[in-house]
């Protein structure tokens, strides 16, 4: 939570509804923005946790698809 007036901020675990009684409680407070590095465990696309098992299951469905597909490879 972020005061309004002060710029001061608190870290407060809540549930929704207990978050909405304590800002309507005390107005002074706004929610605040928490950006939690911790929760990210990495950074790679779907296409590269996949590997390269999925290329090949890509490369069977275009082989099947008939002439004229518009699938496209990776």
């Amino acid at each position: 939570m972020r005061h309004k007036e002060t710029g001061e901020e608190k870290e407060m675990f809540l549930s929704i509804s207990a978050r909405e009684q304590y800002l309507l409680d005390n107005p002074e407070w706004e929610p605040g923005i928490a950006l939690y590095q911790g929760l990210i465990s990495d950074h790679k696309t779907a296409f590269r946790r996949a590997g390269t098992e999925w290329n090949d299951v890509l490369k069977n469905i275009k082989k099947g698809s008939g002439r004229g597909n518009t699938i496209n490879q990776i």
